[in-house]
């Protein structure tokens, strides 16, 4: 066997460099396509050009200033961004916080949630805790990072109390990213956050090839495969449509009650945790399920596919109304605690664009939520 090889080593070689050929070359084709058309510039030159946005070309800068946002590893939230230093994005300080108007830790009202509350496309001082420190002259921190979760806000509540530091109210604005976690393919138990998989993989001690690909070389690899995956897409929509599920059984979500029922039990209890930790150093807390395009009913008819993640429209439908229904539950059993909660998800009933994509929003919609929180608050 060995000589048989060995004698025909050449036609082998020949054979295997040919099949390399033959592999890569769609995507080396789709490669000098897509430079030649510049395909992505053109999306984000259409981007900032949606009317929910007052400038396009602050729109697009301040994108671009937020791609260049690093992350690290942080305890019990898995990652925080790093510091960065620009025009229009600024994030700073001991606990890595966006800047704001009227910014400061103590005795101030503290914002937390994922990246709309971060302020993605929005400028330092148009971020939703900007426009409340705006309107009402308060002092604001900002706690949101980008696919943060409602048990990542509630740890690093914790940990921000711990040092020894006082609000003056706590404000936690989720919903979405509890949904999109909850979900995922990955999610087998909750709570979970989209990095379980990636930091699971990565302590592991098992070497899988496909892995070691993926992370390692996974600009090459997702070059290589992209025009198959576009050609699957068109040869069978119905696993586009289903791609945010992936595996056979098409994620946690799909037809699955239980599921539903155990993201909204996890959102409420952690708010819940919240605010008995509010309530013990006397101050106020309120907990708002956030609005997305499935929930309202702000014109999106400017947002490109991509922007509209129709995909995700069955996940926000059926678990939003599981959360709804617990948020009536919770009314039920505890008066005081029921206070502190709203259902947010139709705070964008407006008929003026302001979602920049499926959830985030404009400046204009940072306005009308800051204003409704405030009257929450007050």
């Amino acid at each position: 066997m060995l000589k048989f090889f060995i004698r025909r080593r050449k036609i082998i070689s020949i054979n295997i460099i040919l099949l390399i050929i033959f592999f890569s070359t769609p995507s080396l084709i789709l490669w000098a396509y897509s430079k030649i058309l510049n395909i992505s510039a053109k999306d984000e030159f259409k981007r900032a050009n949606y009317p929910s946005f007052s400038n396009p070309l602050v729109a697009k800068r301040i994108r671009e200033e937020q791609d260049l946002i690093k992350y690290k590893y942080s305890p019990f939230t898995a990652w925080q961004p790093k510091t960065i230093q620009g025009k229009y994005v600024n994030i700073d300080g001991k606990y890595l916080t966006r800047k704001s108007y009227n910014d400061a830790l103590g005795g101030s009202t503290w914002f937390f949630g994922g990246s709309t509350v971060f302020g993605l496309d929005s400028e330092d001082n148009h971020t939703i805790p900007s426009k409340f420190a705006k309107l009402t002259n308060l002092n604001v921190k900002n706690f949101g990072v980008v696919d943060w979760n409602s048990r990542q806000s509630l740890n690093h509540l914790m940990s921000i109390i711990g040092d020894g530091n006082i609000p003056k109210q706590i404000v936690f604005y989720d919903g979405v990213n509890d949904v999109l976690h909850g979900c995922k393919e990955f999610a087998d138990t909750i709570p979970t956050h989209s990095r379980t998989k990636y930091i699971g993989d990565s302590i592991s001690e098992e070497w899988d090839i496909i892995y070691f690909l993926k992370n390692n070389y996974s600009q090459i690899t997702q070059t290589l495969i992209k025009p198959y995956v576009l050609l699957a897409n068109k040869l069978m929509p119905e696993v586009r449509k289903k791609a945010s599920y992936k595996n056979k059984k098409y994620g946690n979500c799909l037809n699955k009650i239980s599921r539903h029922e155990e993201i909204a039990s996890q959102l409420i209890n952690n708010w819940y945790l919240s605010y008995l930790i509010a309530k013990s150093k006397g101050v106020k807390f309120l907990g708002i399920l956030q609005p997305t395009t499935f929930s309202s009913s702000s014109p999106i008819g400017y947002l490109m596919e991509k922007d509209r993640h129709i995909v995700h429209s069955y996940e926000f439908k059926n678990v939003y109304m599981a959360i709804r229904k617990k948020i009536r539950e919770v009314c039920i059993q505890d008066n005081d605690f029921c206070t502190s909660i709203k259902d947010g998800s139709e705070w964008l009933n407006v008929d003026f664009p302001v979602f920049t994509d499926f959830v985030h929003i404009s400046q204009k919609g940072n306005s009308i939520i800051a204003e409704r929180i405030n009257e929450e608050l007050n």
